[in-house]
């Protein structure tokens, strides 16, 4: 599973905003759909239930973007901010990128 996060990092294009920074690539054709994974740091928050929470909810607004359009995401939160903010940003990043 290592492996081929480092492999889809290579192969994916980066976008970024304030509190977010996102990998997306199309997916590998072995797989059917597109996957989709948060990563949430020590540093932006130190409780594990509150990061797990956001991971939860950002993770909800992901999935169907990325099995729709089989491509793969992984988001990453720079800082924290209110869960709508984040959801705003994560939308214009999804813009942005043509996904």
């Amino acid at each position: 599973m290592r492996t081929e996060f480092f492999t889809f990092r290579k192969r994916a294009q980066i976008a970024h905003s304030l509190h977010l920074l996102l990998y997306y690539a199309v997916a590998p054709q072995a797989k059917l759909t597109g996957r989709s994974g948060v990563v949430i740091p020590k540093k932006v928050s130190k409780l594990a239930t509150s990061r797990n929470t956001l991971r939860r909810q950002l993770i909800d607004a992901m999935f169907p973007l990325a099995k729709s359009n089989n491509i793969d995401l992984i988001l990453f939160v720079k800082s924290m901010a209110p869960v709508d903010v984040l959801f705003s940003e994560l939308n214009q990043l999804v813009q942005a990128a043509h996904v």
